[in-house]
């Protein structure tokens, strides 16, 4: 089997129970696993490789019994790059861009930071690739760059003493002055700020989410227009190297909050915090690529559980439900039907058991199909030069494309500042120029979203 990809990092899926030889270009790497039932069979049993396929022809032939298959992934890098991914590494003045670990541990420079910055980016593009894999859209990524330093003339106390969205304001200002301003027109990045610090708590201070908020200073994640923006305070947990990312995710070495900070959803430990924070980057990533927030999946409240995308084991874990600050407006909610609103991937479950029955089954790990429409339509993953038009008949209420189809119509709460989506059409399999909007529909207090084939968006908030 042949197959031609542009993901950096590829995740190789399947099924059997015993020993397995699997031929990575040169090297043959032996791995095992066993099932404790003798009766068992492969059906329920999974195995999965993540591999760095740069630059070279990847061969895994993967053995049981008398049965082989041999996969040749070959990685094709981007012909015509129109748009890219830049992602920085941001040492503040008066600093030495270490970022925040533990007294113990000294690899924490900038070098450090590069690397599991990279590798950061890399496993989002497996993630987004393998999604789109997994719905039958085919093989598409964004393309992305190494990451540099970019020296800011904040100084570090004063980065400190800034909320994230004046933080944002000004790295957004020295990325453009350094840059120009028509570099957003081509490419998108992806910055961390090396000034986040937390303060500790003590062993008699409250152990909270909230409390941890407060002892934390400029820890952004933060995602909008050409720039997402995220704090540091998590790269202690991050692997460097692509061997390492199944230990970085199965690490239970506990957080000593005295020195790092936790942000792991109250697990405490180091796979936890890597988790939640692959899965916050992932989430914000998705807002530069014009996604706005759902009621569950990646850009919803289910950012936690990213490991189960790379690991096969499928145990459950009882974590707090986050607020992605996403609750619908109850009167829009009323008008729009929103029981009828989105072609869910995997519904979300509610009660203890559905969400127990839901983490063994799958891995949690997922986009809203209007979500997965429009990053496949994205001029970031298409790398398209079309610049055709999307225009609205606001008397008519028709949204109408030219030169291309629509693919996907959103409805956005307007009111609520993360606006959420609270209706949606997908046009996968149809060729739609023209959309009528339902004569219910009242332009007021919502915000309409549209993308088409060409990645062409149009954008319109109504008052």
């Amino acid at each position: 089997m042949r197959q031609q990809t542009r993901v950096i990092a590829a995740l190789v899926e399947g099924c059997s129970i015993s020993a397995k030889n699997i031929q990575e270009g040169l090297f043959t790497i032996l791995f095992t696993f066993s099932t404790k039932k003798k009766e068992s069979i492969a059906q329920n049993l999974k195995f999965s490789i993540l591999s760095l396929r740069e630059n070279c022809e990847n061969i895994f032939e993967i053995s049981y019994c008398n049965v082989k298959v041999v996969l040749n992934l070959k990685y094709e890098s981007f012909s015509n790059i129109n748009y890219d991914i830049q992602p920085i590494y941001i040492i503040h003045r008066n600093s030495d861009g270490k970022f925040q670990s533990t007294s113990d541990d000294n690899e924490n420079d900038v070098s450090d930071a590069l690397a599991n910055i990279d590798l950061a980016l890399k496993l989002t593009q497996c993630v987004i690739s393998t999604k789109f894999n997994e719905n039958r859209l085919g093989e598409r990524s964004f393309a992305l760059r190494k990451c540099e330093e970019f020296y800011s003339n904040i100084d570090v106390e004063e980065a400190r003493k800034m909320n994230q969205w004046e933080l944002y304001d000004e790295i957004a200002k020295e990325i453009l002055n350094k840059n120009g301003s028509d570099v957003r027109k081509y490419r998108k990045f992806v910055a961390f700020v090396s000034c986040t610090l937390f303060q500790g708590l003590e062993e008699n201070e409250e152990y909270s989410y909230s409390n941890i908020q407060r002892k934390t200073l400029a820890n952004p994640a933060l995602g909008g227009g050409f720039l997402c923006l995220m704090g540091s305070g998590s790269l202690f947990s991050y692997p460097k190297n692509v061997e390492s990312v199944q230990a970085a995710f199965q690490n239970k070495k506990k957080v000593d909050l005295n020195q790092v900070l936790d942000d792991s959803n109250y697990r405490k430990t180091y796979g936890g915090c890597f988790s939640t924070s692959l899965g916050s980057l992932i989430h914000e990533i998705g807002h530069i690529f014009d996604l706005a927030h759902t009621e569950s999946g990646l850009m919803g409240d289910d950012i936690d559980y990213v490991h189960r995308f790379f690991l096969t084991e499928l145990f459950t874990e009882v974590l707090p439900k986050r607020s992605i600050r996403c609750q619908i407006n109850k009167d829009l909610q009323s008008k729009f039907d929103i029981s009828k609103k989105f072609t869910i991937l995997k519904k979300p479950g509610g009660t203890f058991l559905e969400k127990y029955h839901q983490q063994k089954n799958n891995d949690m790990t997922f986009f809203e199909q209007s979500c997965l429409v429009t990053l496949w339509n994205h001029k970031w993953f298409t790398q398209s030069r079309h610049f055709d038009e999307i225009t609205f008949n606001h008397e008519e209420k028709i949204l109408r494309s030219k030169d291309s189809f629509i693919r996907v119509i959103e409805i956005r709460e307007l009111e609520h500042k993360n606006r959420i989506v609270i209706k949606s059409w997908i046009f996968s399999d149809i060729n739609l120029s023209e959309f009528s909007f339902p004569k219910e529909i009242l332009l007021k207090s919502i915000s309409i979203f549209a993308i088409s084939s060409n990645g062409v968006i149009y954008k319109e908030d109504f008052n």
